[in-house]
C-alpha cells in the first residue's frame, strides 16, 4: 500500500514525472497506490490508475499538472471528515 499526499492549488494538482512512473511500475507489480489530496475543505481519495490514465499537461521542469475537475472517479469528503470511512477506502 502506497499513499501519496498532495495539496490541490486552484483547479490543478501537480506531480513529478517520476511519481507517475512510480505509480505505473507499482501497478505492474500489483501494488495498491492511492493519492489523498486536500483542496480547501475537501479531501479527495484517488486510485493511482485514475492518475496514470488522466490527461495531464507538462509544466516547467519535470512536473505535470492534472485538472482536479477531471478526476471524476475520486471519493470526496467535506468537513467534518469521516476518518473511519476514509481509512476504510484507503485500504480497499
Amino acid at each position: 500500500m502506497w499513499l501519496e499526499l498532495k495539496i490541490g492549488k486552484g483547479n490543478n494538482v501537480q506531480f513529478q514525472n517520476t511519481q507517475i512512473a512510480f505509480f505505473n511500475e507499482a501497478r505492474k507489480h500489483g501494488a495498491n497506490c492511492k493519492v489523498l489530496m486536500r483542496k480547501n475543505d475537501l479531501l479527495y481519495l484517488i486510485n493511482s490508475d485514475v492518475i496514470i490514465n488522466s490527461v495531464y499537461k507538462s509544466i516547467k521542469g519535470d512536473r505535470v499538472s492534472i485538472n482536479i475537475n477531471e478526476l471524476s472517479k475520486a471519493w470526496i469528503w467535506g468537513m467534518p471528515w469521516k476518518w473511519n470511512e476514509i481509512i476504510q477506502r484507503i485500504y480497499e
